[in-house]
Formats: C-alpha cells, structure tokens, sequence
C-alpha cells in the first residue's frame, strides 16, 4: 500500500471569509485595517473581502428581506455601487492585490486608497494649480492660479486691517493691548496682516483685565478688528438714582472703558458710598 503524504494547507494570518445565509447582510460595511503588520513598524493596510471586487456578482436579497443583498438579481459590486450605492461589505476594493501577502486571504491595499475609476476620461482636464499664504500657524484658503506665457510672478493673497483698539463708539482705547492666540501680548500697531482666509483667534487686554477670545476670519471686506473694548457710564448712584460721590475718587461726569467680554480680573474695586 502506498501512503499518500498529509497535506496542508497555506496558512493564514488573517482571512476574511465571506458567507451569505440566513439573516447575514452581505452589504454591511466590514473595515479590517491592520497596522505594523507582523511586527514591522510602518507596515499598515487594508484588508478587502475577496468578494469586494468590482466584478464580482452580489447575491439577491433572500428569505423575505432577512438576507440582505443586491436588490436586483445579477448584478456586480460596481453595477450596485453605480445604481445603488451599496457592494459586499460596504464597498469596493481600490485594487486587487492579493500576491503581496500571500498569507491573507483577501486583498491588501493602502489604507485610503480611492477606488479606480472604471469608466475613465481619456483626455481628463489636469486640476488648475492652487496655492495660499502663510503666516505662523494661520493658513489662508487655497487659491487657484491660472500660469500662462506672461505670467511673470505668482503673489499670495495676504490683507490688511486696522487694528487701532476702539471702544463700541469708535474712540480710541488708551494703552490697550491685543493678544493673538499662541502669542505673546503686544501693543497695537496700525495694522495687521495676514493670508487671506486665515483665521486666528484675538482678544484685548487692558490693565489686568483680560477679555474673551474673538474668532476672525481674514477675508474680503474686513477692514479692522480693532473694537475689542466696551465703555460704560460710571456715574455712582444710589438705589433711589441719584448720584452719589466716591470715597476718595469722584468719577462724575466720565466713563470708564472695559475689555469686551470679560473672563477675569486681576484684582477688584472696593468702592464705599458717602451718604
């Protein structure tokens, strides 16, 4: 008798195996992403059903709609995902590699990788090169460029607005300040750039007090961002509305400016009311 040798077959680090019976749905979405594969850092994919491949046909939904598939009988994953935007577990494969790793069952592919086009133009017209400004950590927005024989230079966007700090009445706030998020504190100039569509976060100090971040957006129109403070009315009365004096400050008749939306002072006043 002659023995025949035991064989065995490949073995697999990972399989997706793919199985349609009762009450599965074949079009739910299944993501396997495998990261520093075998303990090789920088070694990460995708791993696809098999039956991901664009050409492969769907089952039809069966049982009465408890198994869940193609809505039509015949068609392939790419047909579905054309018609109706579904295919084995959730999606297409982007490629059909399953050589590079021949210890899993299913294709691997770059994590993120876009899924051909099956039906490409063959004269697709190239994107226009688009470009912005920078300045620290503020991006402007991208803006598309047009190059041709004449072009002799290329200039990043950047604008220009007034940063003069002043009061919600337009006067100008003595010995303010203005803090970029991320910056330092620093004295107003009489302007301030950035690329445009950047957006940076701004808010006033003056004195010990410290006011609410602003978000601004530099765009188009802008023309300063300079009203960051508040003045009130700092007549002192009493609970009857007459006026009444300040123990060793009289503040008649003036007013006193604050910091748009106050978070926090450093100290207080104590005021006590002559009678």
């Amino acid at each position: 008798m002659t023995e025949e040798p035991f064989r065995v077959g490949p073995q697999r680090t990972i399989a997706l195996n793919f199985n349609f019976g009762l009450d599965a749905n074949a079009i739910g979405e299944d993501t396997v992403l495998v990261f520093d594969y075998n303990g090789t850092s920088g070694d990460d994919f995708q791993v696809f059903y098999p039956e991901q491949d664009p050409a492969f046909i769907v089952p039809q939904t069966t049982n009465g709609g408890r198994s869940v598939g193609s809505p039509e009988a015949g068609l392939t994953n790419q047909q579905n995902w054309d018609t109706y935007g579904i295919a084995i577990a959730g999606g297409l494969t982007p490629c059909l590699d399953d050589t590079t790793r021949p210890q899993i069952l299913g294709f691997t592919c770059p994590i993120g990788a876009v899924v051909p086009d099956p039906n490409p133009d063959p004269n697709p017209e190239p994107d226009p090169p688009t470009f912005r400004g920078e300045r620290g950590s503020a991006r402007g927005a991208y803006q598309t460029i047009t190059v041709n024989g004449t072009t002799q230079e290329i200039v990043a966007p950047f604008w220009t607005v007034d940063t003069t700090p002043r009061d919600q009445f337009g006067n100008v706030v003595a010995d303010a300040q203005f803090q970029i998020s991320g910056s330092d504190p620093f004295t107003p100039e009489e302007s301030l750039s950035y690329p445009l569509g950047a957006k940076i976060s701004i808010r006033g100090r003056l004195g010990r007090g410290i006011g609410a971040w602003q978000r601004v957006t530099f765009a188009e129109g802008l023309t300063e961002i300079g009203s960051l403070f508040w003045t009130v009315d700092s007549i002192a009365r009493d609970q009857l509305g007459n006026e009444a004096s300040i123990r060793g400050i009289v503040l008649r008749g003036r007013s006193l400016s604050l910091w748009r939306g106050l978070l926090r002072s450093e100290g207080f006043f104590r005021f006590s009311i002559r009678r």
